[in-house]
């Protein structure tokens, strides 16, 4: 007989306190569920109903995927402490078979880890009852042994069975001991790490919230409604925008978080306004005779070096708390590269290298750029308070042996560094650390928050999609110049109000600021001047770049009358 199985699963919550038995789904009175599907065909919330009046939903079966089902947020917790606690649910297919059953299985995570999984079956039609094509309401008893509260559902349509476009639908979803969620105090905190920005602003669904400044860290707590079912699946799914003035225009930059389950005040979101944008484009300074000593103290040759912020969020979090930098320098040696993470909470106990603290560098050297790796792409990873090796399978002790690395905590773990001296051998054969010569290049920071053994947060410089560790194409560009001290590091005091555009750029380029500039010089990628105008004293300056190399990078470097300095890198076309 087939057996068409329907599976609940739920999240642990931690908020006490049962009501009776209350409708949390049922597509009109009750306002849509906020649902997550998973492995089906298709999904729909409020699809009229197959035999009746009213809307209902709808799932249609993948038949390769028999676990397809559906996430279920409540927007509150179903608190299952009490004795004799039942649920309800409609059911209807039309899908011919004998046996059909439907099984709920209840998963319970709790804060101090450890789970529970408890089964409750029930049939939608055996042989005592095999009719199909009714709407029929099946009471699923839960034994008395289970207790906890619970705020996510998941069902599992044709649980061991399905075919290619089954086709099943719910309704009326009743549960007991409901308390919905209230409202959260949610504090979001701005960090202008470089006292950089002006005209600062947050927005929450359209409304501007009150910020608070304390030294260079700006601070708002908003009283939000949490997810709630029962009053539509809106409330509680929030954008959150903020915007300000850097680099000589508006920055803007929005994020969507969901709140509930949540108990008191918490941070929701920490967003980090960094030194410039980073466009994927470094280059590589010559080190000049005197190379860092690799020992995890940052020598004073690394003030040479640019600070190249790792601003790419991947998937998982929203706005990470992660700050990150990178610099590289290089000789006819070695390439050498410094990181440094702020990051108050050590982790390196998880079971896998990638779900701890850790660095990544990647490497591209002859510029595939493809989806694959070839033996001159590196992936190296060094986990935060380890001296071990992971990545790429290369990448082992015999391969580390001519590797220069040291690692080094800073005061209160509030952050770490890790040098390194890569030889150039080590990386590939055919490469020629020669001036102007470029190889692709990324790094990741990850960070594990809690000690669970999970990236929490991961940032990177070049890219937001996790592909690093297969897709080359992903990588920005170093390029090897001949530049001893790198013009961008000194905008100690950047030009306020500046705007650098086009770029790329084919004929005219377009310089403006807030103050009347005084000199433009143009560098190309080995550091050497290819224009130089002074006394211009004007706050728009056109320059004709039609004379420099197409195809090629050039640093334009601004000052104006203030003696503030400021560097923007163009590609001329």
């Amino acid at each position: 007989m087939k057996n068409f199985i329907f599976s609940l699963l739920f999240v642990a919550a931690f908020v006490t306190g049962a009501i009776g038995q209350t409708t949390v789904v049922d597509f009109e009175t009750v306002s849509d569920p906020l649902v997550e599907p998973f492995n089906l065909t298709a999904y729909y919330n409020g699809v009229a109903n197959p035999d009746g009046t009213g809307l209902v939903g709808q799932a249609v079966k993948d038949g390769s995927a028999f676990w397809g089902g559906i996430n279920i947020y409540f927007g509150g917790d179903i608190d299952l402490s009490g004795t004799g606690d039942v649920f309800t649910i409609d059911f209807y297919t039309e899908d011919a078979g004998v046996n059909d059953s439907i099984l709920f299985k209840f998963q319970l995570f709790n804060r101090y880890g450890g789970s529970e999984t408890v089964e409750v079956d029930a049939f939608y039609s055996d042989a005592n009852d095999p009719t199909v094509g009714a709407w029929k309401t099946l009471t699923f008893a839960i034994p008395d042994d289970v207790s906890g509260s619970y705020n996510k559902m998941v069902i599992f349509f044709g649980w061991e069975w399905s075919n290619d476009g089954d086709v099943y639908y719910y309704d009326n979803i009743v549960a007991p001991g409901y308390n919905a969620y209230g409202n959260t105090d949610v504090t979001f905190s701005i960090t202008d790490k470089f006292n950089n920005s002006n005209n600062l602003q947050l927005f929450v669904d359209g409304t501007e919230a009150t910020l608070t400044q304390t030294d260079n860290v700006y601070t708002a707590t908003e009283s939000l409604a949490s997810y709630n079912v029962t009053v539509g699946q809106d409330q509680g799914i929030y954008e959150v925008v903020y915007s300000y003035d850097a680099f000589g225009e508006t920055m803007r930059d929005t994020a969507s978080v969901i709140v509930g389950n949540t108990s008191g005040a918490q941070e929701i979101t920490k967003i980090i306004i960094l030194e410039e944008q980073e466009d994927g484009t470094g280059f590589a300074i010559d080190v000049d005779g005197t190379a860092p000593v690799i020992d995890g103290v940052i020598d004073d040759v690394w003030s040479n070096a640019k600070m190249h912020a790792l601003q790419q969020g991947s998937w998982w979090g929203s706005q990470t708390p992660l700050y990150s930098y990178y610099k590289v320098m290089w000789d006819i040696y070695n390439v050498y590269i410094l990181n440094y993470v702020e990051d108050a909470t050590p982790q390196n106990g998880g079971a896998n290298p990638w779900d701890n603290d850790n660095i990544e560098l990647f490497f591209d050297m002859n510029q595939s750029a493809s989806d694959g790796f070839d033996s001159d792409d590196w992936q190296i990873r060094c986990v935060r308070g380890l001296d071990t090796w992971t990545g790429s399978a290369n990448v082992d002790d015999t391969w580390a042996a001519d590797v220069e690395r040291a690692q080094a905590e800073m005061a209160d773990n509030a952050c770490y560094i890790i040098e390194w001296a890569i030889p150039w051998t080590s990386l590939s054969n055919s490469f020629l650390p020669l001036s102007g010569t470029e190889f692709n290049f990324d790094v990741i920071a990850a960070d594990d928050v809690d000690g669970a053994g999970g990236r929490d947060y991961l940032i990177s410089w070049a890219t937001t999609a996790d592909q690093n560790y297969y897709n080359t194409a992903l990588y920005g560009t170093i390029t090897l110049s001949d530049m001893t001290n790198e013009v961008a590091i000194n905008e100690v005091a950047p030009v306020p109000g500046l705007s650098v555009y086009p770029n790329p750029v084919v004929n005219q380029l377009y310089v403006q600021a807030a103050n009347p500039i005084k000199d433009v010089v143009i560098y190309d990628v080995v550091g050497r001047e290819t224009t130089n105008i002074n006394n211009l004293d004007s706050k728009t300056v056109t320059l004709n770049v039609s004379d420099l190399n197409s195809s090629a990078i050039y640093i334009v470097k601004i000052i104006d009358n203030e003696g503030n300095i400021s560097s923007r890198k163009i590609t001329v076309k």
